[in-house]
């Protein structure tokens, strides 16, 4: 079991956000991991591209809302709070460390984004999350 798997398996069984990541093969991964739980709300924060929860005195960005978990159907919702748009690279992560990545739409600013999952997954991860320029498309991937 690499760095990365060990670091989900403690992510999913202490319940909190952690950070890890490293490139293996130039393949993307999640640098932060949120696990799933119900009635989950977070304020994130991105720095240099880093998803993490925002605690003062950091400033959110990204408010992040489990809106539905169940053997069918897990929602998140995503709303950007702040006054530039925002695109994040999302991972379905499963507790055993394996992850995939899914796509995700842009939020623009005050705007929402609802993702939808029919797969069963752990945790949500998030590889490099960015501001968007004029010049970017604002299509989802």
């Amino acid at each position: 079991m690499n760095f990365s798997r060990c670091a989900v398996v403690a992510l999913v069984l202490s319940g909190s956000a952690i950070g890890f990541g490293g490139n293996h093969g130039k393949k993307a991964e999640p640098l932060t991991v949120l696990p799933l739980k119900p009635e989950m709300l977070h304020q994130l924060a991105i720095n240099k591209g880093i998803v993490s929860d925002a605690r003062a005195p950091v400033v959110p960005q990204v408010e992040l809302e489990l809106t539905r978990l169940d053997d069918t159907l897990t929602t998140i919702k995503f709303r950007n709070i702040s006054d530039k748009p925002i695109k994040m690279k999302l991972f379905l992560v499963q507790a055993d460390g394996r992850f995939v990545p899914t796509s995700s739409c842009p939020i623009e600013p005050g705007g929402t984004t609802i993702e939808s999952w029919e797969d069963g997954f752990d945790a949500i991860g998030f590889g490099i999350a960015r501001e968007l320029t004029k010049d970017d498309k604002r299509t989802c991937d």
